[in-house]
């Protein structure tokens, strides 16, 4: 986590650094991003990016821990205003997250990417534990509260995996939501007869 010194910046300079972090996410893999192109285009020296992060890797998961916090809220904000339905939260969500990811996909892929290569759980990108506590469960048929983590985790993930085929390219935000859509009411309605 970033030091005292990097909490008392003023908020210009706090931005101006984590959009040169941004940039840099999204110019290389994680694992190959450089402080210097992050220090040059913040415009601070060296020594000071020290001053305010322990190593890279403290920067990386401070950044991460920022990005974990949006999803987070913004899942929490449109289940609130889906009256607490997740399929209808999960729809909605996906185009939301999309549009916005999509803007910046190389970002997010390279975050995802680093995500995978340091075996961090890509769902902690949403707060499950916390999540499961504003399901209304009066609209599924589950009802103990280890059953609606299962059920959010495994909708949680099949979110995950189509994001990730659409921001990738591997299928197009249509053909993705469309799908996506599909496989919702599949686990709506259940498989077996």
């Amino acid at each position: 986590m970033p030091t005292n010194t990097y909490y008392n910046l003023s908020e210009e300079k706090k931005i101006r650094i984590e959009e040169a972090v941004k940039k840099e996410f999204a110019r290389v893999p994680l694992i190959d991003m450089s402080v210097k192109n992050i220090v040059t285009d913040a415009k601070i020296a060296r020594g000071s990016f020290y001053q305010y992060f322990e190593s890279r890797e403290d920067l990386i998961n401070y950044m991460l821990d920022k990005e974990f916090e949006k999803e987070s809220e913004d899942f929490l904000k449109i289940l609130q205003q889906s009256n607490k339905d997740i399929f209808q939260c999960t729809y909605k969500y996906l185009i939301e997250i999309l549009n916005r990811q999509k803007q910046n996909s190389s970002y997010y892929i390279n975050i995802f990417q680093y995500l995978h290569e340091t075996k961090i759980q890509p769902l902690k990108m949403i707060d499950i534990e916390n999540i499961t506590e504003y399901v209304n469960i009066e609209l599924l048929n589950i009802s103990t509260k280890e059953e609606i983590y299962a059920a959010v985790r495994v909708i949680a993930i099949l979110t995950f995996s189509k994001k990730m085929e659409i921001l990738n390219g591997k299928i197009s935000k249509e053909e993705g939501l469309k799908e996506y859509k599909q496989e919702l009411e599949i686990i709506k309605r259940g498989i077996m007869k």
